[in-house]
């Protein structure tokens, strides 16, 4: 195809035919026979930047610096080709003063796969230059633009290989410029690498920049799954910065989605709670926690009603936050029910004490007056077709039966302390209230200035509270001096004998119990006789009193007086 060897205006050696067709791979048309020879057992030869000769295999990746068939006989023309090889590769690294224009390049320099491609048209018309110069270049051209580990390869070939000339100084390798970037950010200086550890801000934006652009990156992702997926990152790789404090950038950029991811869910949580709200004011007249319990208001009302699972916002609250939000809405309703209530309640506090007031006006007025004998039957017919009585049914606070019994009650403690003054004039007067008479009793207190308000009627109720009285301590006295004979042996057979009669004739021994019609029946027996007729007394006061009925008590009772042991 008539293939022929040519170098771009940079000094590389590239090939093209007759036909137009170009390319940076030697076509095997001019292949020396020792190169021949290599690609025949799958090996190919190269140069390295400083021109020495090395031998690689594209099937496996090996390289080596011994040629591959040494072990094989070398014909002496071989060695010379082989020689005149390297003498002419070598020469033409090192030749970049001379001008080569026997050419016109005008095809597209391609890596393959079109990422890193240059096609603008390129003239064979200028000063070549050589590879290590190009390297050279390169480098500078990073350096100018203050390039470091927080770049990404892409970022250069957006922002530098668009303006920059330097760029495309090696358009057919873009291995090749990911290497040099790799070794101008493995060659920065110390003092470069101090400085860069001191814009460590700097570093955390690119760094957290670069994770931003993960696709599968989340809220809840791992530092170790991350690590894996930026291990070949630039920012990662070549940073000077610490392996914690990545770590750190990491997990403050997670902490950063997952906010976002919480702020966001909170912002649906709360919309739900407002309009659950919303909901339980549309049901409010069916929520009676009292007589409803929850569980069954949930089952009607909440989950697998309709209408509660038609809305989407709810499925994001709990039946914990339901619940809460439902007790809330219960309290804030019973709150706001008592203050109606008390609001009512205030209202009516007027009206109320004045039906009271009213109330109490006509009690005043009742003609006989309510006194400490008055009962509510003695009154309620005079009060019941009266306005101010129909008035206070109904009403908030005392009813008219407890005014009443307040009126009752205060004329009992007027009669109570006239009768302490009562007393006070019987001593002054040396009268006594067994053997005075009830004249002389009656005319001493209406002499005192602190009873003559009374009433005859008064007066003569006021004397029996005092003979009541006095009978009572009298009684009280003689049972005192009495007690002390109850544990006797006679004592206890006349018990007996008295719990014998009432079980045996089926009565009944109460408070109401007659001393008198026990008397009639045991007057004659031996076990009475004995006793005094007040100590007799006294044990059936005290039988009495404990409320002896008709139970049946199998006692032998003596059935003479011979029985009685003495």
């Amino acid at each position: 195809m008539g293939w022929k060897e040519a170098k771009d205006p940079q000094g590389r050696v590239y090939y093209y035919n007759d036909e137009g067709q170009t390319t940076w791979e030697k076509p095997e048309e001019l292949f020396t026979a020792f190169e021949k020879r290599l690609l025949s057992h799958g090996w190919k030869s190269a140069l390295t930047e400083d021109g020495k000769v090395y031998y690689y295999k594209p099937s496996t990746g090996e390289t080596t610096w011994e040629a591959p068939i040494k072990d094989e006989v070398v014909t002496e023309e071989e060695q010379k080709l082989q020689q005149q090889q390297q003498e002419q590769e070598q020469n033409d690294t090192q030749d970049s003063g001379e001008v080569v224009a026997s050419h016109e390049f005008t095809g597209t320099l391609d890596d393959g796969d079109g990422k890193y491609s240059n096609n603008s048209k390129l003239l064979v018309a200028r000063k070549a230059s050589s590879k290590e110069e190009a390297e050279k270049a390169f480098l500078q051209m990073l350096a100018d633009y203050q390039v470091d580990s927080t770049w990404s390869f892409d970022r250069i070939i957006s922002e530098i290989g668009s303006k920059d000339a330097r760029y495309w100084m090696v358009d057919d390798d873009p291995l090749w410029k990911q290497a040099m970037f790799d070794k101008f950010l493995s060659n920065r200086s110390e003092s470069e690498l101090i400085n860069e550890h001191k814009h460590l801000e700097r570093f955390e934006q690119a760094f957290v920049e670069m994770l931003s652009k993960l696709p599968t990156i989340h809220y809840y992702s791992r530092w170790p799954t991350i690590k894996r997926q930026i291990m070949n990152e630039p920012i990662y790789k070549h940073s000077v910065v610490a392996e914690k404090q990545k770590r750190r950038t990491f997990l403050r950029y997670i902490a950063q989605l997952q906010q976002e991811h919480q702020e966001q869910n909170n912002k649906v949580r709360n919309e739900a709670l407002k309009e659950l709200t919303q909901y339980f004011v549309s049901i409010s007249d069916d929520i009676e926690p009292v007589n409803v319990p929850w569980s069954k208001f949930a089952t009607k009302y909440l989950w697998g009603s309709p209408r509660f699972d038609s809305n989407k916002n709810f499925k994001s609250l709990t039946k914990g936050d339901v619940f809460q939000k439902y007790t809330t809405f219960v309290e804030e309703k019973m709150t706001d029910l008592k203050a109606r209530i008390e609001e009512h309640r205030r209202l009516n506090y007027r009206s109320d004490r004045k039906a009271r007031d009213a109330f109490k006006e006509l009690l005043n007025e009742l003609s006989p007056p309510i006194k400490y004998s008055t009962t509510w039957k003695d009154v309620y017919p005079l009060l019941k077709d009266d306005s101010r009585f129909t008035a206070m049914l109904g009403r908030n606070g005392s009813s008219a039966l407890d005014l009443f019994l307040d009126k009752v009650e205060e004329s009992e403690l007027v009669m109570r302390a006239k009768s302490s003054v009562a007393n006070q004039v019987l001593i002054s007067n040396n009268l006594d209230l067994e053997t005075s008479s009830m004249e002389e009793i009656s005319t001493a207190l209406k002499q005192s200035v602190h009873l003559n308000d009374l009433s005859s009627e008064d007066i003569t109720s006021l004397i029996n509270r005092l003979k009541e009285s006095h009978y009572r301590k009298k009684q009280e006295a003689r049972r005192r001096e009495l007690e002390p004979q109850l544990a006797t042996r006679e004592a206890k057979i006349f018990e007996d004998k008295l719990i014998n009669i009432f079980s045996t004739k089926d009565l009944t021994l109460g408070p109401t119990s007659s001393w008198d019609d026990v008397l009639n029946q045991i007057k004659d027996d031996p076990s009475y006789q004995v006793l005094s007729p007040d100590l007799g007394k006294l044990i059936f006061e005290n039988l009495a009193n404990k409320g002896i009925t008709s139970r049946k008590r199998h006692l032998e009772a003596p059935k003479s007086i011979t029985d009685l042991d003495y």
